[in-house]
């Protein structure tokens, strides 16, 4: 769970440039569990806008950079190709941790009531992730004019769009068991 910047496969043709753009990474290994809140009925709604508005700022700094760097309307037509094809190998990951998630040989497996809630989250996940992408494009794609007149909205936008995302995953792990969830993330941990 971290606000980064935008992430370009460094062996893609754009990925220097993102990685030129890559900015300070925050990240909330400080809240110790990995989740925002300590139960569904004290969602922790103060740390949920404040890592969305770093998430928010993490993302523009990162297209601000990026929109410098890669000038062209051709340039940047490269740049979200390559973004693109980085977006699909997340997705990957994402798919591997999810079936890892919902595997039956795991310790602490998700009961059928969970395994539900896990297939229903990672769509309504999917969703919400690709809103912010068609965001991020709109941005890298945007004249310098049209910039500036649409920022202020789009900032809006991601803001309301990375709060709504993570709340979303606050709810879904917290729904989890506690042994799941805590055996869940140590593999996760482990892995990284």
């Amino acid at each position: 769970m971290d606000a980064s910047p935008l992430w370009i496969a460094p062996e893609l043709k754009s990925g220097a440039f993102s990685a030129k753009c890559k900015g300070e990474e925050k990240s909330t290994k400080g809240y110790g569990s990995g989740f925002l809140s300590r139960n569904l009925e004290e969602i922790n709604s103060k740390a949920i806008d404040a890592l969305a508005s770093e998430s928010t700022t993490s993302r523009l700094n990162s297209v601000e950079c990026l929109r410098n760097l890669r000038t062209s309307p051709e340039e940047r037509n490269e740049l979200v190709q390559d973004w693109r094809i980085s977006n699909q190998r997340e997705d990957i990951v994402f798919k591997a941790e999810l079936a890892r998630l919902l595997a039956k040989d795991r310790s602490y497996s998700l009961n059928p009531a969970e395994a539900k809630i896990a297939k229903e989250w990672a769509i309504d996940r999917q969703e919400m992730i690709e809103a912010i992408r068609s965001l991020t494009e709109k941005a890298l794609l945007y004249s310098n004019s049209e910039w500036k007149k649409e920022s202020t909205d789009l900032i809006l936008e991601w803001k309301a769009r990375y709060g709504a995302l993570l709340r979303a995953r606050e709810t879904f792990f917290l729904s989890l068991s506690p042994e799941t969830r805590e055996a869940y993330l140590k593999e996760i941990l482990l892995k990284d």
